[in-house]
């Protein structure tokens, strides 16, 4: 029932020439996402979600709401409250505090079908680790993420490079992108380093990492 009433709110947006994005809010929900210009005023793009949101009520009653309140809903919520000033929303790949660490995944239209997809413990649909998994393999093949390329990866050559210390990576990972963003790096140098980023994860739940460091140096 979700995943059709979000395919409503697509082909609603496309009669209004607007092209749309969904993703799993990493909870019970759909966010759907509309890139617009900046000449938009908060006003006129919470007017706009607000006339969707009810249009579509009317037209689908008994399957589409806007009702808030629970005990007086008779179908779908779809929520243009969520618009308003102080809302808050889960970025794409934000790990979500709750059981299991759900994952807010975007998607494509076509992996919305009639039922929703399984969910893995990850929090990411069915065929989107893999879709991740190709693009980066694609990347690779194409040398985006060598030394030369626009997003070299694991420039120090990564844990088995040094002997898997499991113990020191994080270290490790900080020391490499500090003399690359010193222009120290030798060989490894890659040109121009102004933003590096280190991740390092650790422990697990199932067949995830249990916790995540990310550090984001710049000069």
């Amino acid at each position: 029932m979700l995943c059709r009433d979000q395919h409503l709110i697509r082909e609603a947006l496309e009669e209004l020439g607007l092209r749309s994005y969904p993703k799993t809010s990493g909870a019970d929900g759909i966010h759907v996402l509309v890139p617009i210009a900046r000449r938009s005023s908060y006003k006129d793009t919470y007017e706009l979600a607000e006339r969707v949101s009810r249009g579509l009520e009317a037209d689908n009653p008994g399957l589409v709401t806007t009702e808030w309140l629970k005990k007086k809903r008779q179908g779908v919520l779809v929520d243009h409250r969520q618009n308003g000033h102080g809302k808050t929303i889960a970025s794409a790949y934000s790990v979500r505090p709750k059981p299991g660490a759900p994952v807010s995944t975007p998607l494509r239209w076509e992996e919305l079908g009639e039922k929703v997809r399984h969910l893995k413990s990850s929090g990411l649909a069915e065929g989107v680790s893999t879709r991740l998994l190709v693009y980066a393999g694609q990347l690779i093949r194409q040398g985006v993420t060598s030394v030369g390329g626009a997003l070299p990866v694991n420039p120090g050559g990564g844990l088995l490079s040094r002997g898997h210390p499991v113990g020191a990576t994080g270290v490790a990972q900080i020391v490499e992108l500090t003399t690359q963003l010193r222009g120290k790096a030798g060989a490894r140098q890659r040109t121009g380093a102004t933003i590096a980023l280190a991740e390092c994860s650790g422990g697990q739940i199932g067949a995830d990492s249990a916790t995540a460091a990310v550090t984001i140096l710049a000069v």
